[in-house]
């Protein structure tokens, strides 16, 4: 299965928001999630949308036991998940919380849409 998420923000910072759709490998709709988050800037958006996706695979019943995609466009998030490198200290919690959340689902991976797009 497969979780593609996106956050975005108006300017530096603003107005902001997250979404994302859950799909079987077959393309069918799962789960969709859309949320506004505030005011924050195009990066914690991002890492929210990749926390918010962690958390409706684990937390939702109908989902246990299954590995997932969490498909997101941004390298900067991505880099924080797997900590080559890290963001400021507000991004802090949200990074612990995708950790510890990654840590019990076995085999899901969170990766961007351009290793996705690159031939092999």
């Amino acid at each position: 299965m497969k979780f593609n998420v996106d956050g975005l923000a108006r300017g530096k910072s603003g107005m902001a928001g997250v979404g994302g759709v859950l799909r079987y490998s077959r393309g069918k709709v799962l789960c969709m999630f859309s949320l506004h988050v505030g005011i924050q800037d195009s990066n914690t958006a991002e890492i929210m949308a990749i926390e918010k996706a962690c958390q409706l695979c684990i937390f939702n019943p109908m989902l246990e036991g299954r590995e997932f995609d969490i498909v997101s466009d941004s390298k900067v998030a991505i880099s924080w998940v797997y900590k080559e490198v890290f963001g400021n200290f507000k991004h802090v919690n949200f990074v612990y919380n995708i950790w510890d959340i990654l840590s019990c689902l076995e085999g899901t991976v969170v990766t961007t849409i351009l290793e996705l797009l690159t031939p092999l």
